[in-house]
């Protein structure tokens, strides 16, 4: 069995491709009419507006990737900083917020 490792880096490509799946999911889908309605063209603003914002979580995300370069994204960062334990319970959260945004 070869040694193999992950490759320890993000490009720009890879960042943006995350960040805007992280941020577009299938809310945009579901709720485009909801959106427009309530909002009008103001709807492009804000999502221009929550692209921007999720862009910094993702460079914050890209600093902690560098930080630390192991397998595992936020579990990782989450049990560095705050435990084992802290680290188990969130890794378990995302799991489940994971399944629960499946449509």
């Amino acid at each position: 069995m070869e040694n193999s490792k992950l490759k320890k880096g993000l490009t720009l490509a890879t960042l943006l491709t995350l960040v805007t799946g992280a941020m577009v999911g299938m809310a945009w889908a579901v709720l485009i009419n909801v959106f427009l309605d309530r909002a009008g063209p103001a709807v492009i603003i804000s999502l221009l507006v929550a692209s921007i914002l999720t862009l910094f979580v993702g460079l914050c995300f890209a600093e902690l990737c560098s930080a630390m370069p192991y397998a595992g994204g936020a579990y990782i960062y989450i049990r560095r900083g705050l435990g084992k334990f802290t680290g188990f319970i969130a890794g378990w959260l995302l799991v489940l917020a994971y399944a629960a945004m499946m449509p």
